[in-house]
């Protein structure tokens, strides 16, 4: 499921697609809740992520996700690309005070930094090779650069079956800013929230 929701960041040219929130049912299945999102407090920014839908919501792992996406930019990104992903969990202090604490990366997971997208892309997808479905069939490129544009992924549907590492994230309500830089230029900034019951 990391690598899915990372493959998604990446491959919808905004590269923002967030790490989901999840939760561990008696009967094994990881669940994932409903997600929020919203544009940071930037209005001036030459990316946004124009709509995002996810469903079934509640989603059961292993199992099927369907995802939609629309991320516009008036720039184009290229090389080098960086991803950073600042997580936070909420926590409740003796006094009853609302805190946000850092949650550390850890496997794709929590606030990690991806410094050279690029490369990944080039990594897992051979550069000269046609982009796979269902990038190439909607326009999508899957290496750098990403012209300016807009990028639609319509509703599609990917199957997940490796998520042990969900069983891990404890319980709480979690909030995600990703921010996408194109050199020394911020792209984007989009908050995530999730809530893990």
């Amino acid at each position: 499921m990391a690598r899915l929701c990372f493959f998604l960041q990446i491959a919808c040219a905004a590269l923002i697609y967030s790490t989901c929130l999840a939760q561990q049912s008696h009967d094994g299945l990881t669940t994932i809740t409903g997600i929020g999102w919203s544009s940071c407090d930037e209005d001036n920014l030459p990316g946004k992520v124009e709509s995002l839908t996810m469903s079934p919501n509640p989603l059961s792992i292993p199992g099927s996700v369907n995802i939609s996406k629309t991320f516009v930019t008036s720039e184009t990104l290229v090389s080098p690309i960086k991803i950073i992903f600042k997580v936070e969990m909420k926590v409740k202090s003796e006094r009853s005070k609302i805190k946000w604490i850092h949650v550390p990366c850890f496997e794709y997971f929590g606030s990690c930094t991806i410094n050279n997208a690029c490369g990944l892309l080039d990594s897992l997808f051979k550069v000269g090779n046609p982009c796979p479905a269902p990038l190439s069939t909607n326009n999508i490129p899957c290496h750098c650069p990403f012209n300016a544009g807009t990028y639609t992924l319509p509703v599609t549907s990917f199957d997940i079956s490796d998520a042990e590492w969900l069983q891990m994230v404890p319980k709480g309500t979690y909030r995600s800013s990703v921010i996408v830089y194109s050199g020394h230029q911020k792209i984007s900034c989009t908050v995530y929230e999730f809530e893990l019951k």
